[in-house]
C-alpha cells in the first residue's frame, strides 16, 4: 500500500510538472508568435488542403507571412503544409530536382486544392513545373518583388495572385529626416528585373530632391573586391540604399545574411532596406510590404478559389510597414521621436531580455518533464520497431523516386552522378552524348505542354529500348536534354553508334492525328582524366556549337570551343555595361523613293559605342540571352526621342523602321510601352514600321499574327525583312497584315545581275500583285540603282546614297538631300 501511495504521489507531482512546463512553453511560443499550427500540424477533418512554398527560410517575414495565413484558414477549417526554399542552396542544380521528388512525395499523402507561393526562387520553381507537378491546381502567388514578373504570373492559366507596392519613396523620406546632413545617396542594386525596377524608382526620386546626388553601385558589374573599394570609399555625408544584389561580376551567388555582413563590413555609411531581409543583420531598416497582411490577402485569395469564385482581379498590397532594427539605432544615437510613430522594431533590449525569462522558464519546465519523456520515449521505441519494416518500404520508394525522373521513368542526374563515379574508379573508357529536341519550345507552344510531354516519354521508351542488354547508361538530364554514356567506347564520327542514335530519334512520333518530326542536336565528348561537371560542360559547349551550326547536327569537342564562350561572355559582359550606361547609340540609313527620288524615311541600326563589336556579333548573343528585350527598348525610345528631337530643329518627320526579332515575342507589354511612347512625345504611330523576319512566325503562326495585330490596331505598319534568304513561304504573305516586303543584300549580289535579274524583277511583280511595296537593301552601285528602277522598285536602301549615320548628321543629309532635290 505505501508503495501505491507513493508511486500515486510522484505521478501526481509528475503530471503537475508536465503540465507546468507545456504552459509556460505554450506562454513562450505566443510571446514569440510562432505560427506553429502552420507547421507539422495537420487539422483532422480540413475542408481544404493548401500547400505554401516560400522562397525563404522560417525567418522574421516567413512568420509575418505565416501568422496572416494562418488568421484565415483557421476561421475557415483549410489545413497548410509548409516547404522551405533555403536560398543558399537554391542556386545549387540539386535543389529543384530535390524539391520536386519531395513534393511528389506530399502529394500521395495529401489531395492539394491549392499552392501558395512567396518569393521569387518558389515561384520559379512552380512556374517551371506547373505542368507536371501541379496540372489543374490553383496557384496564388504573393511577395514577388518584380511587378513585371507578377503581371506576366496572372495572365498566365491556373495562376492568380497579388503584386507588391514599392515604399522606397517613403524610405528615402526617413532618411532626409535621420540624416539631414547627406549629400550622396547610394543605391546597391544588380540587373534582376526586381532589383532594376527598384533602382528605377531610386533614380526617379532624385528629380524632388535636386539638392542630394544620387547614384548606383551595379553589383552584378563589379567582382567583390571592386566592390568591397567603392563602398570603403564613401564619406561621412553618404545614405547607403540596398535594392537587392545576390550575385557579383564573377557570378558567385551570396546569401542575405553574406550580402549584408558584407555591405555593412566595408562602409560605414547607414545603409537602408527595401525589404525585410537584411534588417538584424546590420541594415537600419525603412518602409516595406506588411508581410502578414500580404499573406492574409493570398489567403483570402485562395479561399474565394476554392469558394468557385470564377474571376479574381490582380491586385496590389497596399500596406506598408516601418521595420527598424533597434541595435543599429542606439548604436547610431539617433534620435527615437524621428522615426514614424507606427513603426515596428526588431532586436530592442527590453524584448530580449523578456524572451529570455520566457525561454528560461520553459527550459526548467522541460528538464523537469524530462524524467516523463523518457517513460514515453520507450513506449515509442517499441511502437516503432513495429513499423520498422513499412519505414523501410517508404525509405526505398524514396530513394528510387529521387533517382529516377517521374515523367520519363529514366534516371535523372543525382543518379547519372553514382554511376558516372562508378565507371571513373573502374577505369574503363566511355563517351558521353548530350543531346536535346532542336526548337522543343516550338512543340510545346504550337501544339500543348502535354504533347510535349508525350515526345519526351516516347523518346525515353526508345532509348530504355535501345539500351536494354548493351553497355550503354541512358538518362534524363533535366528539360529536354538526355544523356547516353557508351561504356568502353570511344566515339569519333564514323562510329556507328551515332548513327543509331540519331535513326531512333528521327523516326515521327504521333500526335492527334499529326506526325511530330523530331530533330536533334549532339555533343560528344570522349573519357579522360576530368570530373562529371567537367565533361558534362565540355559536352554542352559542343551541343551548343551544333546548334549554332544549323541544328540537327553531332559535334565532338575541342579545347577551341571554349574560346568561342569566353567571347561569348566577354561580349555579354559588353552589352551589359552598354545597358547600364547609355553605352547603345542609334545609327539611321535612308530610304529613297525611286519614282520621286524623295526621303521616304530611314531604317534605325542599333550600334555600341567605345566598342569595334559589330551587330553581327552582339545581337545573335543579346537574342540568345534575353538581353534583346531591354536592349530594344532602349533603342525604341532613344528612336522616338530623336523624332521629337528632329521636328524642333524644323526636319521633316519620315518613316522610321525598327527591327525587332523573334525573341522579343516574349516582351508582352512591348506594344504598349511603344504606344505610350508615341503618346509621350507627340510623334503620329504612322511614322514607325516594325520590321519582322520570317522566322518570327515559323513557329506560331497564331500568336504572332495576334501580336502583329496588335501592331495594325495602334496605327504602326509592318514590314517583312529578309524575304527569300529563309524560309520564303508565299502563304506568309497573304495572311500577314504587312505593308512592305524587304529583300536583302544578298540576293542584289547574286540575281541583279544581266543573267538572273528576272528573279528579282519577278519578286517585284509578287509583292505588287499583293498590293504591298517594295524596299531593297544593299545597293551600292549606281547601275544596280538604275536597273531596279526599270524593276519598277518602290524604295532603295544602301550606300549608293548613304551609310548608316547619327541622328544629327541625318540633319544635315536632309538639307543637302532636299537642296539636291
Amino acid at each position: 500500500m505505501a508503495k501505491k501511495r507513493f508511486f500515486s504521489i510522484l505521478m501526481g507531482i509528475a503530471s503537475f510538472l508536465l503540465l507546468s512546463s507545456v504552459l509556460s512553453l505554450c506562454f513562450f511560443l505566443y510571446r514569440n508568435r510562432l505560427s506553429s499550427t502552420l507547421v507539422n500540424t495537420k487539422l483532422k477533418n480540413p475542408r481544404a488542403n493548401v500547400l505554401f512554398l516560400s522562397s525563404m527560410p522560417n525567418s522574421y517575414v516567413v512568420k509575418l507571412q505565416k501568422k496572416g495565413i494562418r488568421n484565415v484558414f483557421l476561421k475557415n477549417n483549410i489545413n497548410v503544409d509548409v516547404e522551405y526554399f533555403e536560398p543558399d542552396d537554391f542556386y545549387d542544380k540539386k535543389l529543384p530536382e530535390f524539391l520536386k521528388e519531395r513534393v511528389k512525395f506530399l502529394q500521395q499523402e495529401t489531395k492539394y486544392d491549392a499552392v501558395l507561393v512567396s518569393g521569387s526562387n518558389s515561384c520559379n520553381f512552380v512556374e517551371r513545373n506547373s505542368d507536371s507537378l501541379f496540372a489543374g491546381i490553383p496557384i496564388v502567388f504573393f511577395c514577388i518583388e518584380s511587378n513585371i514578373r507578377a503581371e506576366r504570373l496572372y495572365e498566365k492559366k491556373n495562376f492568380w495572385g497579388i503584386g507588391t507596392t514599392r515604399f522606397l519613396a517613403d524610405t528615402i523620406s526617413v532618411a532626409r529626416k535621420l540624416f539631414p546632413s547627406a549629400e550622396h545617396y547610394v543605391a546597391i542594386y544588380d540587373k534582376s528585373d526586381a532589383s532594376y525596377e527598384n533602382y528605377n524608382v531610386f533614380i526617379n526620386a532624385s528629380e524632388k530632391i535636386p539638392n542630394i546626388k544620387f547614384s548606383g553601385i551595379d553589383a552584378s558589374a563589379f567582382t567583390k573586391s571592386q566592390i568591397a573599394r567603392q563602398l570603403s570609399a564613401l564619406d561621412d555625408k553618404t545614405v547607403v540604399f540596398y535594392l537587392g544584389a545576390s550575385k557579383d561580376a564573377d557570378g558567385i551567388k551570396y546569401s542575405m545574411e553574406e550580402q549584408a555582413n558584407f555591405i555593412v563590413n566595408n562602409t560605414s555609411a547607414p545603409v537602408f532596406s527595401h525589404n525585410a531581409n537584411g534588417v538584424g543583420f546590420g541594415f537600419l531598416g525603412g518602409k516595406m510590404v506588411d508581410y502578414e497582411k500580404a499573406g492574409a490577402l493570398a489567403a483570402k485569395i485562395v479561399l474565394d478559389i476554392i469558394d468557385g469564385e470564377k474571376y479574381i482581379p490582380f491586385q496590389r498590397i497596399k500596406d506598408g510597414k516601418f521595420i527598424f532594427d533597434y541595435k543599429i539605432i542606439e548604436e547610431r544615437k539617433l534620435n527615437l521621436s524621428a522615426f514614424p510613430l507606427d513603426s515596428v522594431f526588431v532586436n530592442i533590449h527590453d524584448q530580449m531580455q523578456k524572451n529570455r525569462r520566457g525561454v528560461l522558464f520553459g527550459m526548467i519546465g522541460v528538464a523537469v518533464s524530462l524524467f516523463i519523456f523518457i517513460a514515453v520515449s520507450l513506449i515509442l521505441i517499441i511502437s516503432q520497431v513495429k513499423d520498422s519494416y513499412e519505414l523501410r518500404r517508404s525509405n526505398l520508394k524514396m530513394e528510387y523516386m529521387l533517382g529516377h525522373d517521374s515523367l520519363t521513368d529514366l534516371p535523372n542526374r543525382f543518379k547519372t552522378q553514382a554511376v558516372f563515379n562508378d565507371i571513373q574508379k573502374s577505369g574503363k573508357n566511355f563517351s558521353l552524348v548530350l543531346f536535346d529536341i532542336d526548337d522543343f519550345k516550338n512543340i510545346n507552344d504550337f501544339y500543348s505542354h502535354a504533347c510535349g510531354d508525350i515526345v519526351l516519354k516516347t523518346i525515353a521508351s526508345r532509348l530504355k529500348s535501345y539500351s536494354a542488354g548493351k553497355d550503354i547508361f541512358v538518362s534524363r538530364f533535366g528539360g529536354d536534354e538526355f544523356l547516353v554514356l557508351y561504356l568502353e567506347k570511344q566515339l569519333n564520327e564514323d562510329s556507328i553508334e551515332i548513327h543509331e542514335l540519331r535513326a531512333i530519334l528521327k523516326s515521327p512520333i504521333n500526335y492527334a492525328e499529326s506526325n511530330i518530326h523530331i530533330q536533334s542536336s549532339l555533343g560528344i565528348v570522349n573519357s579522360n582524366d576530368d570530373e562529371m561537371e567537367k565533361m558534362i560542360q565540355n559536352a554542352d559547349i559542343a551541343l551548343y556549337r551544333a546548334k549554332n551550326s544549323g541544328k540537327n547536327k553531332s559535334v565532338f569537342f575541342n579545347e577551341k570551343m571554349r574560346d568561342r564562350i569566353f567571347e561569348n561572355n566577354r561580349i555579354s559582359r559588353i552589352l551589359d555595361d552598354a545597358i547600364a550606361n547609355d553605352g547603345i547609340w542609334v545609327a539611321y540609313q535612308p530610304q529613297i523613293d525611286v519614282e520621286t527620288g524623295e526621303i521616304h524615311g530611314y531604317e534605325a541600326l542599333m550600334r555600341l559605342k567605345n566598342t569595334k563589336v559589330s551587330p553581327a556579333q552582339f545581337i545573335p548573343i543579346a537574342e540568345e540571352t534575353g538581353r534583346i528585350i531591354k536592349i530594344d527598348r532602349i533603342l525604341t525610345e532613344k528612336v522616338v526621342r530623336q523624332m521629337a528631337e528632329w521636328r524642333e530643329h524644323g526636319i521633316p518627320l519620315y518613316k522610321v523602321s525598327i527591327n525587332y526579332s523573334y525573341s522579343q515575342v516574349s516582351d508582352v507589354h512591348y506594344v504598349d510601352f511603344l504606344e505610350e511612347l508615341l503618346k509621350r512625345y507627340n510623334i503620329p504611330p504612322e511614322l514607325i514600321c516594325i520590321e519582322i523576319t520570317e522566322s518570327l512566325f515559323i513557329s506560331n503562326k497564331e500568336a504572332v499574327s495576334k501580336l502583329l495585330n496588335e501592331f495594325v490596331k495602334r496605327g504602326i505598319s509592318l514590314a517583312l525583312d529578309d524575304f527569300g534568304t529563309g524560309y520564303s513561304s508565299l502563304s506568309y504573305l497573304t495572311f500577314l497584315p504587312i505593308n512592305v516586303v524587304k529583300i536583302d543584300k544578298s540576293l542584289v549580289d547574286n540575281y541583279l545581275s544581266n543573267e538572273k535579274g528576272d528573279f528579282i524583277k519577278n519578286i517585284v511583280r509578287l509583292v505588287h500583285s499583293l498590293a504591298m511595296k517594295l524596299t531593297v537593301e544593299g545597293v551600292e552601285h549606281q547601275w544596280q540603282n538604275e536597273k531596279l528602277k526599270t524593276f519598277h522598285c518602290d524604295y532603295i536602301q544602301g550606300y549608293y546614297y548613304s551609310k548608316p549615320i547619327s541622328g544629327a548628321e541625318i540633319e544635315d543629309f536632309n538639307r543637302k538631300f532636299r537642296s539636291i532635290g
